[in-house]
């Protein structure tokens, strides 16, 4: 009896699937990257496949998450910063008219 195996998810596929796994919120650049490295690809790959997505249309921005960056400078004193990073989501027809 002949068996077939079931296609291997490709990188582009396993970040399509994670991104939207949040809805329509989305998913931070920075989790997608870490879920990928945790499945064995390599941090250039990943980032790569993810503008290449967005470059593609294939994922696109939901919004962004801010975080307050806290640290002390050479002299002490106390040094606040912003970071944001991507909501990213899978995308599609529907969010042009959004």
């Amino acid at each position: 009896m002949l068996t077939t195996k079931a296609p291997v998810p490709t990188l582009r596929d396993r970040i399509l699937e994670r991104a939207a796994t949040n809805g329509s919120r989305g998913v931070t650049m920075g989790a997608l990257v870490e879920a990928m490295i945790r499945h064995g690809n390599a941090v250039e790959d990943v980032e790569r496949e993810i503008w290449n997505l967005l470059a593609t249309r294939r994922l696109t921005p939901s919004g962004f998450a801010a975080r307050l960056l806290r640290r002390r400078d050479q002299l002490g004193a106390l040094v606040e910063r912003r970071s944001y990073e991507f909501l990213l989501v899978p995308w599609s027809p529907q969010r042009d008219d959004e």
